[in-house]
């Protein structure tokens, strides 16, 4: 079952990305390294004076069997980055509207925003290792009764044409009872052309601690569209002996700069 997976995965590292510090040196500015469509987060900020938005739609089903099985589309998987200053950014998250359809029944659940910051632990030019951590907040309304935290640490490090990025997602719930998740993940990349880009991950997902882990792997594309816009396709699967069938998406991200604003004085 894992078989045509494996391929992608294949086919994701033969085809891998250029590392941001190429990247960075070619175009004399900061890269533009977009955190979708893995669920990896890399280490990497979108930078001082600079707004980001991730964005993005995904399909899914539960389940092997597509008859008794809904076909789960999300969108807008919505992130938005702003820098505020060069080891630090502020961000608001949230996948948005799931659409359930089975049996011609369409039915609706939304999600609820999530805000937090990401800043930047080392830099990879002091110590070749870049590490980030990012808390995130979700609150508790007005979809869902019980607010939630996460904090992400996230460490790269390029070791020639290749790049590791690593994550730690520690999760918790406040709700009547509480649950706590560990989720670990890691994403392979290897640098093949100033444009197209792709990465392999694998990842585990502990959403109890007397439940095993969850695995499943991930593969996708990239293309970069002039220096400030990305596009990307992505697909994944569980692991064999997981409930689940494939999951795909494709989405769209861009930056740009602003100007603070400054004070007005009477």
């Amino acid at each position: 079952m894992l078989g045509p997976v494996l391929v992608l995965c294949a086919t994701g590292l033969i085809a891998g990305p250029m590392p941001a510090s190429a990247q960075a040196a070619a175009t004399g500015d900061r890269p533009l390294v977009v955190e979708r469509p893995s669920f990896s987060t890399p280490p990497d900020l979108v930078g001082e004076r600079r707004w980001q938005i991730e964005s993005g739609i995904s399909w899914r089903r539960l389940a092997e069997d597509e008859r008794d099985s809904p076909l789960v589309t999300t969108a807008p998987n919505l992130t938005l980055r702003v820098g505020v200053h060069p080891r630090l950014e502020l961000r608001l998250a949230s996948s948005g509207v799931d659409w359930w359809t089975i049996g011609g029944q369409v039915s609706r659940t939304m999600a609820n925003p999530a805000v937090g910051v990401k800043y930047h632990l080392l830099l990879e030019r002091h110590t070749g290792l870049d590490l980030s951590l990012v808390p995130m907040v979700t609150m508790g309304w007005p979809h869902e009764p019980s607010p939630s935290a996460s904090v992400v640490v996230t460490a790269a490090k390029v070791l020639g044409p290749l790049g590791l990025n690593a994550n730690l997602v520690l999760a918790r719930d406040w709700s009547d009872a509480p649950a706590v998740e560990r989720d670990l993940s890691l994403a392979v990349t290897e640098a093949m052309s100033p444009n197209w880009s792709a990465f392999a991950e694998l990842v585990r997902v502990q959403t109890a601690a007397d439940q095993p882990g969850q695995w499943s792997v991930n593969t996708g594309i990239g293309r970069l569209l002039g220096s400030d816009m990305a596009a990307d396709l992505f697909v994944g699967r569980p692991a064999r002996g997981v409930a689940g069938a494939w999951r795909y998406g494709v989405g769209l991200s861009w930056r740009s700069r602003y100007r603070p604003v400054a004070p007005r004085i009477p």
